[in-house]
């Protein structure tokens, strides 16, 4: 453990590229994460996080090098480990706090991890409550960008999640504006519901400079979209109808 408390302190001194980069490290996380109790894995799962943070990744070459190190967590087994202790662990806040964020950094951006922890989607759903938002910030790293994992993830109902306890944090607004975004069918179950009228009120309340503005507006401007196509598709087809009923008389 003393190796990885120093390996996390040259994180902070500008090391990452010589660290993220170590094979063998990778190996004595895996270690460390099947074989110690989820209080002790709580320091690797602190040390992957500052690791792959995306603050890390400002510039080009670091950006390379974060990716690098997600797919050495892949192949190294790490990932496997992770998703084990996510699924089948009991582990006390603290410890389930840092394991989310370090599952969310490892799947962020990189399509194989996300891929490899869809499983995770409907898991994620079934536990999520205004207990455990962690798991929003899961959710979030497994559905950007990745279209299977959105549709997984309407098609468990995953949408049922979204009700005002939920709206108010800026991470599920932010889950939200991920899937609107790129699911229309998403959009379309939204417009049936009542929560185009709740961030139109968290606009009025917090204003649109807001982080919760923010997000609302991105939200509000897909939906919008979305019902501006239905009434074109609906006013298209009236006129359709209409000519049909209207023929020459003989």
């Amino acid at each position: 453990m003393d190796v990885i408390r120093k390996q996390d302190a040259a994180i902070k001194d500008n090391s990452i590229e010589t660290i993220a980069t170590c094979s063998p490290l990778y190996d004595k996380l895996y270690k460390i994460l099947v074989n110690c109790p989820p209080r002790k894995a709580t320091v690797a799962f602190n040390f992957l996080s500052a690791l792959l943070y995306e603050d890390l990744a400002d510039n080009q070459k670091r950006n390379s090098i974060v990716v690098y190190a997600r797919n050495l967590i892949r192949s190294s087994g790490c990932l496997a480990a992770i998703c084990d202790l996510f699924t089948s662990c009991m582990m006390d806040q603290e410890a389930w706090r840092a394991l989310c964020r370090c599952l969310a950094e490892s799947c962020r951006g990189t399509e194989a991890n996300q891929s490899y922890c869809t499983h995770l989607v409907p898991i994620c759903i079934q536990r999520c409550n205004h207990r455990n938002i962690e798991l929003l910030m899961v959710l979030q790293s497994l559905l950007q960008n990745h279209s299977r994992n959105i549709a997984l993830f309407v098609e468990c109902n995953g949408m049922a999640l979204f009700q005002r306890e939920f709206l108010q944090h800026d991470i599920c607004l932010q889950l939200l504006a991920t899937i609107v975004q790129s699911s229309t069918v998403a959009a379309k179950l939204i417009v049936n519901t009542d929560i185009g009228q709740q961030l139109r009120s968290f606009l009025q309340r917090y204003g649109p400079p807001s982080q919760l503005g923010q997000w609302s507006t991105i939200i509000l401007y897909h939906i919008s979209r979305v019902e501006e196509n239905f009434s074109c598709n609906v006013a298209k087809r009236n006129v359709h109808d209409t000519t049909c009923l209207i023929q020459p008389i003989p």
